[in-house]
């Protein structure tokens, strides 16, 4: 035999399925995971079956409680403006389950109904905006992280010091491979390379370097201490002078010599300025041919 519900039982039924479902848009709209609704489904389903063990003058009250755990659980994590749309929904709940049928007292009720109506329209309206306002500020908030973690991912990628971003670009000139040195190059600096060098842009500027190169082999080894280099005291800017570079190694020692022995293998890359980023590696911010 199917239950039946007065009057009166049906419209309280109707709020609660309305509260029920504006919680949930909240929960939604707020970026709350999803599990968190299905588990109070799952939850509420199975307080319903529960429910119907018990006697049937408890059956209501355990049904009350149930939505009330519910309730509570779901308005834990709300912010103030989530708040606000659960304070809405209840004024609108108190709005729904006023008599229609016109009372002793119909101007009171009347009163009544306007200030339910206007404070809940303020409430849901402002609640609304605020969860909106509040999800692209999170949103924001996170974007920021990514984009600071990806900033520090990238300085650690740079050159330790402003002599091994000279070495970066001796290595990039004798392979003609300018991917790696051109991302430590600012968009100045990379400017100043290509006008320097005659190129259109730094793998340009690289490329044409490359074919200038005599010795492959030695020029990315150039004699150690040649590369010189100056830090300011705070570490936070420096320069690497590859403009005075020798070559004089394995030839030296072979033939001391030998015009191979004093011979440059290759172009000079010039001076390198750079600025320290986050406490990590140089990035190239000016360049200076010999």
């Amino acid at each position: 035999m199917s239950e039946t519900y007065p009057p009166r039982s049906r419209r309280r039924w109707a709020v609660a399925g309305l509260l029920a479902a504006g919680a949930l848009v909240v929960w939604l709209v707020a970026g709350a995971p999803w599990w968190a609704p299905a588990a109070l489904l799952a939850g509420g389903l199975a307080g319903r079956l529960m429910a119907a063990l018990f006697p049937a003058r408890y059956r209501v009250a355990a049904v009350r409680i149930g939505v009330l755990a519910a309730a509570v659980w779901l308005a834990i994590g709300l912010s103030p403006s989530g708040w606000a749309v659960v304070a809405g929904l209840l004024a609108l709940a108190g709005l729904v389950s006023m008599p229609p049928q016109p009372s002793p007292s119909a101007a009171g009720a009347g009163r009544m109904r306007l200030a339910l109506g206007t404070t809940a329209t303020v409430l849901l309206v402002g609640g609304g905006v605020g969860t909106l306002v509040e999800r692209d500020l999170a949103a924001r908030d996170r974007a920021e992280i990514d984009a600071h973690a990806g900033d520090l991912s990238r300085a650690q990628m740079l050159p330790a010091t402003p002599a091994r971003a000279v070495q970066a670009l001796l290595r990039a000139i004798a392979e003609d491979d300018p991917r790696a040195v051109c991302s430590a190059f600012s968009a100045a600096a990379t400017a100043e390379l290509a006008t320097a060098h005659g190129g259109v842009d730094c793998a340009d500027a690289v490329h044409r370097l490359h074919t200038q190169v005599r010795d492959l082999a030695r020029y990315p080894r150039p004699d150690r201490g040649s590369v010189t280099e100056w830090i300011a005291p705070d570490g936070q800017s420096g320069a690497g002078n590859g403009c005075a570079l020798t070559w004089t190694g394995l030839p030296r020692l072979l033939d001391p010599g030998t015009a191979a022995a004093a011979a440059p293998a290759g172009p000079y890359p010039g001076v390198l300025t750079g600025q320290r980023q986050l406490g990590q590696g140089y990035l190239v911010t000016g360049y200076r041919p010999c």
